[in-house]
């Protein structure tokens, strides 16, 4: 569901670049034929591009410290954490039931207009199909198909208007106000959308205007027609038809002079806007090594309902999990339920992902002649907790870590049976060399150091 809000959202946010430059720009000229193309590519680039992505690869350096690559668990998931309905759900669901039912009013809209048609006789003359009708209602075209109502205006007026009507039929305008319709249905929290909506049907208004004119060379009796018929009628929605609200604009632009430059330069100027929107909304970030091999964590099942991640001891997202290289993983430990809300509060109602990173500090010079450490990491544990143990150690011995509490070595079942997380301190995990080094080849499948509460008894 998140994805699909995603993509609804960055599609409202390129109609409105659209919608803005055709304001800024385009509105107050008279190359309505070039409007009508920008507009219809408006809506094409809405629909196509939120689905396209940029790569940019970032190189990793490559690992060169030696380590055991084999990863030590200190916690197993028991089940899979369930999911829950969160904010994109419920986000997502209004937005599909406010979509639905205006697509619902589209069709009854569009069964309407059938109904008109199919219950009318009509005649065809030179590829068009007329109606004539004795209902009180303004002259419409749909698709090839033109309806009007004779009695209602002079034999000059009609002529006029069916020319007019017969250039929307001619040029498929009725498919430019579906899709305009389409649009205020699919993007219904966006303004711009039933702007945008609304521009689409005065241009072609304008368009029919301007060569209407052309063809009859009477535009002093098409003004006047127009305003015959300014008195309101009622007309079928999904329709373009002769009487619009706006006949003052309308008359303007009709006496207005046509630009002597093309518009075409202006038009381009939408290509940078988008291409800025596509370069700070659409760009995956892919991590490589610099040999090349893409970086991917595989963490086994897939974590189900939304947990928080800690990446040595500090909160992240999961998007930022996903780029570590699986060998720079020292631990990862799963908490849930009691367990994961005593340690990190409500927000860890759907568990916790505790890793724990390999660090190789460079920070620091080391002396001549002294060993070289690398500090490893640890996570630190400071809220009380009342679950059960939560260690749990590799049941072959051979592959045990070492187990050091309060400095004295302790075996595995110490862990699993008598030592609680709410005695325990703070946790520290080495491994390969600096647990070999710190306590010999005993420790060369790692170490574990615990340090219980001091105001603890210490269990022998």
């Amino acid at each position: 569901m998140e994805a699909l809000i995603t993509y609804i959202l960055k599609s409202a946010g390129i109609l409105s670049i659209f919608y803005l430059v055709y304001i800024a720009l385009l509105k107050r000229d008279t190359s309505f034929t070039t409007h009508r193309r920008f507009l219809i590519v408006g809506i094409l680039a809405s629909a196509i591009l939120p689905s396209i992505y940029f790569t940019r690869k970032v190189i990793a350096g490559a690992n060169n410290f030696p380590v055991n690559e084999n990863i030590l668990s200190t916690q197993k998931v028991s089940k899979e954490l369930t999911a829950w309905f969160g904010i994109w759900e419920v986000l997502g669901s209004i937005y599909l039931l406010v979509a639905a039912c205006l697509c619902a009013k589209i069709i009854v809209q569009l069964y309407g207009v059938f109904k008109v048609i199919s219950n009318s006789n009509h005649y065809k003359s030179k590829g068009f199909k007329f109606i004539e009708t004795e209902a009180t209602i303004s002259p419409f075209s749909f698709f090839k198909y033109i309806v009007y109502n004779p009695a209602s205006h002079s034999k000059k007026d009609l002529e006029i208007i069916l020319l007019h009507e017969k250039i929307h039929a001619s040029q498929l305008h009725s498919l430019d106000t579906i899709v305009a319709n389409l649009i205020t249905a699919l993007l219904w929290f966006n303004p711009f959308s039933w702007l945008y909506k609304k521009s689409m049907l005065q241009n072609l208004e304008y368009i029919a205007d301007k060569e209407t004119v052309a063809v009859s060379g009477e535009k002093k009796s098409y003004q006047l027609a127009l305003l015959h018929i300014s008195n309101t009628h009622l007309q079928p929605a999904i329709t373009n038809h002769f009487y619009q609200s706006f006949i003052k604009k309308r008359i303007l632009m009709l006496n207005k002079k046509s630009p002597q430059q093309p518009t075409v330069w202006k038009v381009g100027l939408v290509f940078p806007l988008i291409l800025a929107f596509m370069l700070t909304f659409n760009v995956k970030i892919e991590a490589k090594t610099d040999k090349e091999v893409p970086v991917e964590v595989k963490t086994g099942k897939e974590i189900q309902g939304d947990p928080i991640y800690i990446l040595n001891g500090e909160k992240t997202k999961k998007g930022i999990i996903d780029l570590i290289d699986p060998k720079f993983i020292l631990s990862m430990k799963v908490l849930k339920d009691e367990s994961a809300i005593s340690l990190y509060g409500e927000e860890a109602k759907d568990g916790v992902v505790i890793i724990t990173t390999k660090v190789l500090n460079k920070s620091k010079e080391k002396a001549p002649g002294t060993k070289k450490k690398h500090s490893l990491g640890f996570q630190r544990f400071e809220k009380k907790s009342n679950s059960t143990n939560n260690f749990q150690i590799n049941k072959n011995e051979k592959l045990s870590p070492l187990v050091i509490i309060d400095g004295k070595t302790k075996d595995k079942r110490f862990m699993e049976d008598e030592l609680q997380p709410k005695d325990i301190e703070n946790v520290k995990v080495l491994k390969g060399k600096a647990a070999i080094a710190k306590y010999g080849k005993k420790a060369k499948n790692g170490a574990i150091e615990i340090t219980k509460k001091k105001d603890k008894t210490p269990t022998e």
